[in-house]
């Protein structure tokens, strides 16, 4: 089996998140050949705060991966192969667009949500949903 070639970090902030963001980190420093990574935020894109309240969020999921990027370099820089991603719209599907153009075969992610035992992918946590479109690796911390 090969080793993955390109990861994804799906992270919101929340505790589940950070600490994938922290595991694959950990995992990448101690990889000789480092993969690219891709640590992605998706806005949602909420109709009632208007342009500046997006703009907002923007920043703040900007500010957001910034910190999750210096995880995978030193001195609080972010390694050259580490690429930050802000996306607006509706997390499931721009999350499962997102893996397939950028052709992740590893994915992180915190699953606060996550049930192993769940068989409606249609309701429930974006974890589950994520599962079930992904053709490759899937490390879900909780």
């Amino acid at each position: 089996m090969e080793l993955p070639k390109t990861w994804m970090i799906a992270t919101d902030g929340s505790q589940y998140a950070d600490l994938s963001s922290r595991y694959a980190s950990q995992l990448y420093k101690a990889l000789p050949v480092k993969p690219d990574v891709w640590i992605v935020n998706v806005v949602s894109d909420p109709m009632n705060v208007g342009a500046d309240g997006l703009e907002m969020e923007i920043s703040q999921a900007t500010k957001l991966l910034g910190k999750v990027a210096a995880l995978f370099g030193e001195d609080g820089m972010a390694d050259q192969n580490v690429r930050i991603l802000v996306e607006v719209g509706n997390p499931r599907k721009k999350l499962v667009e997102l893996l397939n153009k950028l052709k992740v075969d590893h994915l992180f992610m915190g699953g606060a949500d996550f049930s192993s035992n769940a068989v409606d992918i249609s309701s429930g946590g974006i974890t589950n949903y994520m599962l079930h479109h992904l053709n490759g690796m899937v490390t879900i911390i909780k």
